[in-house]
């Protein structure tokens, strides 16, 4: 299995996602759940793992792919495994991966999944559960998505498999709970050169937020390129084994049965709140882009992000959109500055064509002092129905991004009111970042009832409880907190925004600690039900 494209620099996977304790179930009566999963069938797996594991009475599920030579070889030792406790899954006949997609090229003709159909992966899937069952006896297990892929064209292929599995195991990294967990694609960590500091940092995180952790391996001291050495392996099979009374390790399908049975539970109310696809502003990345466009996108992907409000900064437009296109990340808005739109708003309507965006926000008007005055919001009420209407002839839609300052107060109202209504609503429309909203003394959900439909997108974002507030627009990073933990009511602006029909919501996180923030807050919208 070849993840390579899909792992992220390791600084940038140390965060867990967390979530609060009072929202999650004891995991069979233990803080968290902690799976050890091993990809492939390969020689290692009998030979480093399964004594390891045994050594300290630790469970792991193993993941075949029936045609390995190693199945052949050494069926015994697997039956034993299987005798052991351990869990023989399901990693498909012959490991199709989908060969059309970049970084692919040891995909062969005869195993390119983009070359299948449906019916010829299912019945793939359920020769080598067949085997499985001849070795082991058991009926029951999981699966887990060969290379990560899901999808033959249009089609999710393991729709049809449902019922033959107790869940499947995906590639993108995360921490759940039972209740968020999506037994088609459970989320996992997986592992290659990471430090035994990294993973145990991960299952201490599991254990604070009460969560399902699930590490990925492929070899263990060797045996694959894809690899963990023998020591890291070790030092996290000691962590767990002293933490036993806090976490609970036990094979993926005991897991999977566990997460089916509370999702089911009486009363359990499992439509999510947000539903919207999951997006990023590009600033949120602002250290590491310069550093490493494709590598950061690869994270961004990882996190389940399908859409960025961004332009790529100064790579060109038309390369930023290839490595996009290629990690399956849209780009419905990009981002302009007051006078390049003033001065030249066709070079931006040619950026957005070339990246496909179909808004453009303008995030900051220009003022002296800290003071947004009248004098500068009529300028601006005037610059944007003059661009908004240019933007309009291209199919684009202008978006003025609200920063806080504009609550200076005017004529019973605020300056934003004027810019609400000085503005065309067919050329002008407008960006509601929740934070800075807040933090400059507005009420989100008021104004989302009080303008509606003009209001077309949305930064998510938090602030800390207590910081000092004024209009200026401006303020620490320290202040930058993850969705949930701040002073915002997120479950009440997201449903309001709903309501108006805000379509895309662009996470940003403004504070130093991005790599820890991002997933929490990716956590919380996960958890919260409608």
């Amino acid at each position: 299995m070849n993840l390579k494209m899909l792992l992220a620099p390791a600084t940038l996977l140390f965060a867990a996602l967390s979530v609060r304790a009072q929202n999650t179930p004891n995991w069979n009566n233990k803080s968290c759940a902690v799976v050890l999963t091993y990809d492939d069938a390969i020689d290692v797996d009998l030979d480093n793992v399964v004594p390891a594991l045994d050594s300290f009475h630790l469970k792991g599920t193993f993941y075949l792919i029936g045609s390995s030579p190693a199945i052949d070889r050494r069926l015994n030792e697997w039956r034993h495994a299987a005798a052991e406790g351990h869990e023989l899954g399901n990693h498909a006949l012959f490991h199709p991966c989908d060969g059309s997609m970049p970084g692919r090229s040891f995909v062969t003709p005869d195993n390119d999944l983009s070359k299948y159909t449906v019916s010829r992966a299912e019945k793939e899937i359920r020769v080598n559960n067949t085997l499985l069952k001849a070795i082991d006896g058991k009926q029951l297990r999981t699966f887990a998505y060969p290379c990560g892929d899901r999808k033959i064209g249009d089609s999710m292929f393991y729709n049809g498999l449902r019922n033959d599995f107790a869940g499947a195991r995906g590639v993108n990294g995360g921490l759940q709970t039972a209740v968020q967990v999506d037994l088609d694609n459970i989320e996992c960590y997986a592992i290659n050169g990471q430090s035994a500091d990294y993973m145990i940092d991960l299952v201490n995180k599991a254990i604070q937020s009460h969560t399902l952790l699930v590490f990925l391996f492929h070899g263990v001291g060797g045996g694959h390129n894809l690899n963990v050495s023998l020591d890291a392996h070790s030092r996290l099979l000691h962590f767990l084994k002293q933490h036993e009374r806090e976490i609970w390790n036990a094979p993926m399908v005991d897991i999977a049965e566990y997460i089916r049975k509370v999702q089911q539970g009486p009363g359990q109310n499992n439509k999510a709140l947000y539903e919207a696809p999951l997006g990023v502003e590009a600033y949120t990345y602002r250290k590491s882009f310069p550093i490493d466009v494709a590598r950061t996108l690869d994270t961004i992907k990882m996190m389940g992000f399908t859409e960025m409000e961004g332009g790529g900064g100064r790579m060109a437009p038309e390369e930023f959109r290839r490595l996009c296109d290629q990690r399956g990340i849209g780009i419905p808005a990009i981002g302009a500055g007051y006078d390049e739109l003033v001065r030249s708003p066709d070079s931006i309507v040619d950026k957005a064509r070339i990246l496909g965006a179909k808004y453009v926000m303008c995030a900051w008007i220009p003022h002296a002092n800290g003071v947004l005055t009248f004098e500068n919001a009529k300028q601006a009420a005037e610059d944007f129905n003059r661009i908004g209407k240019i933007l309009k002839e291209h199919g684009l839609t202008f978006c003025y991004h609200a920063h806080g300052y504009e609550f200076q107060p005017y004529e019973g109202g605020t300056l934003l009111d004027f810019l609400f209504q000085h503005t065309d609503p067919q050329y002008v429309s407008f960006e509601m970042d929740i934070m800075w909203i807040w933090f400059g003394g507005g009420d989100p959900v008021g104004l989302l009832k009080k303008y509606g439909d003009r209001w077309k997108l949305m930064h998510l974002k938090d602030l800390r409880k207590g910081a000092p507030k004024n209009k200026t627009g401006l303020t620490g990073p320290e202040n930058d907190v993850p969705l949930g933990m701040g002073e915002l009511d997120i479950p009440a602006i997201l449903k309001e925004a709903r309501k108006v029909g805000i379509r895309h919501y662009f996470i940003e996180d403004e504070s130093d600690h991005v790599n820890e923030q991002v997933p929490q807050s990716i956590a919380y919208l996960k958890g919260l039900k409608a």
